[in-house]
């Protein structure tokens, strides 16, 4: 893979002849994987587009999986990731302020109409399907260090049953489904995403 260019270097490939602007716009490259992987290039053209991508291959694309009372985290976690290079997905609603999942005194009702109305589970089930691997947020939560949910396992299972390679952020809990968590062979990162290459 070609190294990704600090943020003090600049490359012009969009015709644009203001040498301290880089790529489409002045985007930084710093936070190239959201220029290049992530909306558009839009005032490239499709040939200066595949140079970029040939250029800056991402590390890895990685899909995030947390309970989404951490969506804060989620959020964090995925720029950190996209500033090393990586490209980034998380669940839908991730981004909203209080995701409805995530909402105080939502009822199991309300919380299970949800989930079928935006089809969350398929959404991020799909994200793992078009990534290299999974990265489980598992924070301490109910009193669990390392906690990891119903919805978060079955994401994780799902990544295993792909074959994708699985990261844990912090040891596996001591939970009911611990067995098939250990068998899955996950990566504990100990808290530092910088060790995903």
């Amino acid at each position: 893979l070609v190294r990704l260019r600090s943020s003090t270097d600049r490359i012009g490939l969009c015709g644009s002849s203001d040498h301290s602007s880089i790529l489409c716009g002045g985007a930084r490259l710093r936070r190239i994987s959201q220029v290049v992987y992530g909306d558009s290039l839009e005032n490239c053209s499709p040939e200066k587009e595949a140079q970029v991508r040939i250029l800056h291959p991402p590390l890895m694309k990685i899909a995030i999986a947390a309970s989404m009372f951490f969506h804060k985290e989620m959020r964090s976690v995925k720029e950190a990731l996209e500033q090393r290079g990586h490209v980034v997905r998380v669940p839908m609603g991730t981004e909203e302020e209080v995701p409805i999942e995530a909402k105080p005194g939502i009822s199991k009702d309300e919380l299970i109409a949800a989930k079928i109305e935006y089809d969350f589970i398929r959404k991020h089930f799909k994200n793992i399907e078009e990534s290299d691997a999974i990265l489980i947020l598992n924070y301490p939560r109910k009193g669990i260090g390392g906690y990891i949910g119903g919805n978060t396992f079955l994401e994780m299972g799902h990544a295993f049953g792909l074959g994708k390679q699985i990261f844990v952020l912090y040891p596996l809990p001591v939970m009911d489904y611990e067995a098939e968590m250990h068998a899955m062979q996950p990566v504990v990162l100990n808290g530092d995403v910088t060790i995903i290459k």
